[in-house]
């Protein structure tokens, strides 16, 4: 069955949260997810002598928050410290955040650590700054955690040997392309970290063969895409954006290939900064899965959107572009990178360090209300 994807864009202006002042501003990629009621944009603040990570909460029409994460008594409250890019994923009924720990910016790496928090179904409040809980627990080394070079990280839920699981993609550093798996405990302050190598090192395969190689440049974008882990990543050489996905029938990851588009003559996909994936399931369309591909244009600063449907990408265009035609145009721009979520069934929203302000690191919002017919 072909399928029509229609995307009408709108916003594209600086977040002004309704209960602050201060304008949110990053020099790292934020990552943005719908939990319930609310789609969550988690950054770490463009502080190079004081990094932190801070909230904002957005309801479907407005922003709010803006406020530095912690947990403890305020007098006496302890900070999560990162200069790099946060992830975050849902798993069941808790939100979870994960984050490269460094007391400076210009630590070359540092320890990955994962906090949670929650709110029940039926709450009108965001997740407050506070309501956070780091997780203690060790890797199967010992160690308490990963360690990840000093780019940032992606995050999804998916389960690993039947049980459901935080998978985090990182760059180590030295250009590989690494996973690692964590396990909420039992006690809600526990996650037990039970696998950490790079994808050539992949030690699960159920059929070994040639293990492939992934050279990532940056740090990568995780999605899951009908049903497998997908990963988007810019390769160490040129700018072409390339994909590796799991397959689940031998327990390998596959691909490491650009991104191609169908357009008749395929067109290989380039990108400027670190990309975003973005997946989800169109309402009324059965097991239908649809997928977005932002990424920073090679000839400036404006954003490019790429869609999937069906098993195959389509388009290599700016959203200035598309959306001109659609009606009024908008040109959300940027030097760093992009996160996007859902906000509701139809509605998408991208959170950006935008291009268009003075430091290049101010958070702007545009937004899409998207149809599948």
């Amino acid at each position: 069955m072909t399928h029509s994807v229609t995307i009408n864009f709108s916003g594209n202006s600086v977040i002004a949260p309704t209960d602050s002042t201060a304008t949110p501003g990053t020099a790292a990629v934020p990552a943005v997810l719908q939990y319930k009621n609310y789609v969550y944009a988690i950054y770490a603040a463009s502080d190079p002598n004081n990094p932190s990570i801070w909230q904002l909460a957005y309801d479907g029409t407005s922003w709010q928050g803006n406020q530095r994460i912690g947990w403890g008594a305020s007098a006496n409250a302890s900070y999560p410290m990162t200069s790099c890019a946060p992830g975050l994923a849902a798993l069941k009924n808790t939100l979870y955040l994960a984050w490269i720990d460094q007391s400076s910016a210009s630590d070359s790496e540092g320890t990955i650590y994962i906090a949670s928090a929650s709110t029940s179904a039926t709450s009108r409040s965001p997740i407050a700054p506070t309501d956070w809980q780091p997780l203690t627990g060790t890797y199967v080394n010992g160690m308490p955690g990963p360690v990840a070079g000093s780019q940032g990280l992606a995050m999804i839920a998916f389960p690993y040997n039947g049980v459901d699981s935080l998978w985090v993609f990182y760059n180590n550093g030295k250009g590989n392309l690494c996973v690692a798996i964590a396990q909420p405990a039992a006690t809600t302050t526990g996650v037990n970290w039970v696998y950490a190598n790079t994808i050539q090192s992949w030690t699960e395969n159920a059929n070994p063969n040639a293990p492939m190689n992934p050279k990532l440049s940056g740090l990568p974008a995780a999605a899951v895409i009908n049903s497998v882990p997908y990963v988007v990543f810019i390769g160490s050489s040129g700018s072409y954006l390339n994909s590796i996905y799991l397959d689940l029938s031998t327990n390998n990851w596959a691909g490491n290939q650009h991104i191609s588009v169908d357009k008749g003559n395929p067109l290989d996909l380039k990108a400027g900064s670190t990309p975003n994936l973005l997946a989800f399931s169109p309402p009324g369309k059965g097991s239908l899965n649809f997928a977005m591909l932002f990424y920073q244009g090679i000839h400036g600063t404006s954003i490019d959107l790429s869609t999937y449907v069906a098993g195959k990408w389509y388009g290599n265009i700016s959203i200035d572009f598309l959306s001109g035609l659609l009606g009024p145009g908008i040109n959300p721009t940027t030097k760093i990178g992009i996160g996007s979520a859902m906000s509701g069934l139809t509605q998408m929203v991208m959170v950006y360090p935008s291009a268009s302000s003075s430091s290049d690191q101010d958070l702007w919002a545009a937004y899409a209300t998207i149809t599948v017919t």
